[in-house]
């Protein structure tokens, strides 16, 4: 079977006080987790009725416009959902096979190491959204809103979500280990178009799909690095080891209006050279 990331639960990194990026070994890693420190065990499921940002209008800008999502939940999966892994999954409509371990090292980085309580296990997630819109002010001459995404759904599953905030920088430092076993977008109001059942998983997905019996579906290795600056901040997706920030998507369905236009394959897409800047204006 093709080497996966499937069997790093955490990894790392530590920062000098010029924030280069050295990769903790696995070693290191055991020793951080087998400290004294405090362990949270999660039970959640969480329901949100809407969420909006409002560009607030300031010296007669014209900004002001709202963006809203609407029944945001976040939570497992539930009964029913496919398997991102060979290793069962306990299927809940709650976020409740999920531990964090935090530790704070001798230098004054604060570690957080997010993994499955069940050893080998996986957590299952599932995010959705009804719709996404954005809308005018309320102070505009025509009062509009418009639908651009009428709703989304992401069941994954993940083997590692860590966090370290670097004592010596303030950067903050985030892993997620996780496969995209079904993935669904609705963009019907603006585009008329869906994309249904998607999977997003490490750099073997496409060239090891189908899955044959026994072999497990692969996750990719998210990372990014964030650093405050001056005006705003900046998010590196450089990664620290050669697979980081590397994945394959399958989409086999796609449709325009009520028609299907067939499938779209993206293997080994690499963004390791992304970074950016954000700051408000």
């Amino acid at each position: 079977m093709k080497k996966t990331v499937l069997a790093c639960c955490v990894a790392a990194a530590s920062f000098s006080a010029q924030a280069e990026l050295q990769p903790m070994s696995e070693f290191e890693l055991h020793s951080v987790t087998g400290q004294a420190g405090v362990d949270i065990e999660l039970d959640v499921g969480i329901n949100i009725g809407s969420i909006e940002w409002t560009d607030t209008e300031t010296n007669g800008d014209g900004d002001g416009g709202t963006l809203a999502i609407k029944d945001i939940f976040v939570g497992g999966g539930g009964a029913g959902r496919g398997q991102v892994l060979t290793t069962p999954i306990a299927a809940s409509d709650r976020l409740d096979n999920f531990k964090l371990q935090i530790d704070i090292l001798a230098n004054g980085d604060l570690f957080i190491a997010g993994k499955p309580k069940t050893n080998g296990g996986v957590v299952d997630i599932l995010v959705s959204t009804g719709e996404v819109t954005v809308k005018s002010s309320e102070t505009a001459a025509v009062q509009s809103e418009a639908v651009i995404i009428d709703s989304m759904s992401l069941f994954a599953g993940a083997t590692g979500l860590d966090f370290i905030v670097t004592n010596a920088t303030n950067d903050l430092t985030f892993r997620a280990i996780m496969g995209v076993e079904d993935l669904d977008i609705d963009l019907t109001s603006m585009l008329g178009m869906r994309i249904e059942n998607a999977k997003i998983g490490g750099k073997d997905l496409v060239s090891n799909s189908p899955f044959p019996p026994g072999v497990e579906q692969s996750t990719a290795s998210f990372v990014a690095v964030i650093s405050p600056e001056a005006d705003g901040v900046y998010v590196d997706f450089g990664g620290f080891d050669a697979e980081d920030n590397i994945f394959d998507m399958i989409m086999p369905e796609i449709y325009i209006g009520q028609n299907s236009i067939g499938s779209v394959v993206l293997d080994d897409v690499n963004f390791q050279g992304v970074d950016l800047r954000i700051s408000g204006h």
